[in-house]
């Protein structure tokens, strides 16, 4: 941007009347704000700040050996940071402070103990600061009574002002914790940081602390030591009453010669039904047979019996004949002969006329199947004897498989319950260790540096507070005066008059040349 040297030189002629001009309001704006910064600055009450150091390590905190967490101690996979911010949260909490101001009292805090002896700048301050507090409590007051805000003890408004006054920091590139603390005494700061610190190590101990106490797992432990003994007295009672002692390789043995007795037993049961089927086919061939034969057969041979019969019945008739003639029907002996009469004319009549002679010898075909039969019935019960001793041999080792089957169990019962009984005395072992470590307060925070005695205080920074409202003082002084320009609308300049009225200025006259005229 090019600026000619008569435009430059009109703006620079511009801000130097300005300023000669409100010279007097620059200097009385820019004498208010230095007295004022340094009014603040001498009657502001002072605040010192104490320091200390924490190291937050690798620890027990790290590791899972709180006893109520199953398993074995390994490394608990957290990020460092949100560890150190765990840290910080415990020692920024309010019942941390809470605490602190119950510890040291409140009188500490509302009425310390002057540290400087008494001089007019310090009564100057503690009037300045009676005057600042008065009119807190004014506003407070009418806060209090407008609903903008609830009624505070003094014990909250001390402990809001060490929260606000409580800082905590990380170091880059470490994990050690800048803990730093204000109050308006240089010692009050030491020793309150000192209590803060005492009682933030004894509630990091409380927070890590095991969950389960040593007097817990002590009864469970018995308890399942006498689950464990009882377990055992009935497995070892088991093994007495059944003779079964161990189970390594029984159950192999077993269900091996049970596979072996149930394929004899499949085979010997094929072999029953087959001797069962060929035993009816032979009783079934026996049936259709007889036991003797026919050799030969000889027809029409005279029938003797029927020729003695003949004669017999002849002799009877003549005898018939002769009693008849003699005596009546009714006589007693010629009744019983006719019966005779006729008995012998019946057998007479089942006999034939000629004889047939047949000649008959053993049948070998009978007697063959019947010999195959009863060899046969003795295979099958041969079969039947086998099949009942497989069978109760059988059932016998799947009794055995079944006792050992309740063994294992039995074994594998106890061997749990010894398993948790072990765990649990693990477990009592790190309770108690964890308890002793408790006791002892070992953790993973250690004190680098304790709380320092401030030897200035951090506020007021007079000097740099001097510099600041020096500058600022300018610079609203200036400020101020070309608003007010910037505001005036009067005719004060030759430039301004020639560009309002649209005429030339043919004489400059000041104020003071025209006074003296007149």
């Amino acid at each position: 941007m090019f600026i000619s040297g008569d435009l430059m030189q009109t703006s620079v002629r511009d801000v130097v009347y300005v300023v000669f001009r409100h010279k007097w309001k620059i200097a009385l704006v820019f004498l208010a704000v230095v007295l004022g910064v340094m009014a603040y600055s001498y009657l502001a009450p002072e605040i010192f700040r104490s320091e200390a150091k924490l190291l937050v390590r690798l620890g027990r905190e790290n590791m899972a050996v709180d006893p109520s967490v199953s398993g074995p101690p390994m490394p608990v996979l957290t990020s460092r940071d949100g560890e150190v911010k765990s840290e910080i949260a415990i020692l920024t909490s309010e019942s941390l402070l809470e605490g602190m101001v119950d510890a040291m009292g409140l009188e500490a805090f509302t009425d310390p103990p002057s540290d400087k002896p008494a001089t007019w700048h310090s009564g100057l301050v503690s009037s300045a600061g009676s005057v600042v507090g008065a009119v807190k409590d004014l506003a407070e007051g009418l806060a209090v009574k407008s609903g903008l805000r609830p009624e505070l003890t003094e014990r909250e408004k001390v402990v809001r002002r060490l929260v606000k006054g409580v800082d905590v920091e990380v170091e880059k590139q470490s994990s050690v914790l800048t803990v730093t603390l204000e109050q308006g005494h240089a010692a009050l700061a030491r020793d309150a940081l000192d209590t803060l610190l005492g009682l933030y190590l004894e509630r990091h101990i409380e927070v890590f602390a095991s969950q389960a106490s040593p007097k817990f797992f002590e009864t469970q432990a018995a308890k399942l030591r006498a689950e464990l003994a009882e377990k055992e007295q009935r497995l070892d009672a088991y093994r007495r009453e059944n003779g079964v002692v161990t189970l390594a390789g029984e159950s192999e043995k077993l269900l091996g010669h049970i596979s072996n007795l149930e394929n004899m037993l499949a085979n010997t049961l094929s072999e029953r039904r087959a001797s069962e089927a060929r035993v009816a086919e032979l009783e079934k061939g026996l049936a259709a047979q007889s036991n003797v034969r026919e050799i030969s057969r000889t027809t029409g041979r005279p029938n003797f019996a029927a020729d003695a019969l003949k004669d017999r019945l002849a002799d009877l008739r003549t005898a018939e004949l002769d009693l008849s003639s003699r005596y009546p029907a009714t006589h007693r002996p010629l009744i019983e002969l006719r019966k005779q009469v006729a008995a012998v004319e019946a057998e007479l009549a089942q006999e034939d006329e000629t004889h047939t002679e047949v000649t008959t010898g053993v049948n070998t075909n009978f007697q063959e199947l019947e010999l195959a039969l009863q060899t046969e019935r003795a295979q099958l019960a041969a079969s039947q004897a086998q099949w009942d001793v497989l069978a109760a041999e059988l059932a016998e080792q799947k009794r055995q498989i079944s006792l050992l089957a309740e063994l294992n169990n039995l074994t594998r019962d106890a061997e749990l319950a010894e398993q948790e009984y072990r765990r649990y005395r693990e477990n009592l072992q790190r309770a108690k260790i964890s308890a002793a470590l408790d006791v002892d307060k070992v953790s993973n925070v250690s004190v680098v540096q304790s709380a320092t005695l401030p030897r200035a205080p951090v506020r007021p920074r007079r000097l740099l507070n001097l510099g600041l409202g020096l500058v600022i003082g300018l610079f609203g002084g200036l400020t101020v005066a070309f608003l007010m320009e910037y505001l005036d609308d009067s005719l004060n300049t030759k430039e301004k008059a020639e560009r309002c009225l649209g005429v030339p200025v043919l004489a400059v006259v000041s104020e003071k040349e025209y006074k003296a005229c007149t």
